[in-house]
């Protein structure tokens, strides 16, 4: 039993590592009223925590038909609140 403990143990610590150590992206797919909205996010060793124009991807909100977005809390850049691609460090 303990010897299964570490193992799982030791795949969860190898698995976060090499997640952390690779850029990667992912994507959510929305399906509503009709409309496809898709946000994205992930990771790269370019990328930067804050607000980052070279990744990060900022909506238009439209008068009246649906969106969706990631929220966005930066105190460096707070008119900067709503994203559709947040790739960070």
């Amino acid at each position: 039993m303990r010897r299964i403990c570490s193992i799982v143990f030791l795949s969860i610590v190898l698995f976060a590592a090499l997640t952390v150590a690779e850029p990667w992206q992912s994507e959510i797919t929305l399906l509503v009223e009709g409309d496809t909205l898709i946000l994205t996010f992930g990771r790269s060793p370019d990328a930067l925590d804050g607000v980052d124009p070279m990744d990060d991807i900022m909506p238009i909100t439209p008068p009246s038909a649906p969106y969706a977005y990631f929220e966005k809390d930066d105190p460096l850049d707070p008119y900067v609140d709503k994203l559709y691609r947040d790739i960070r460090e």
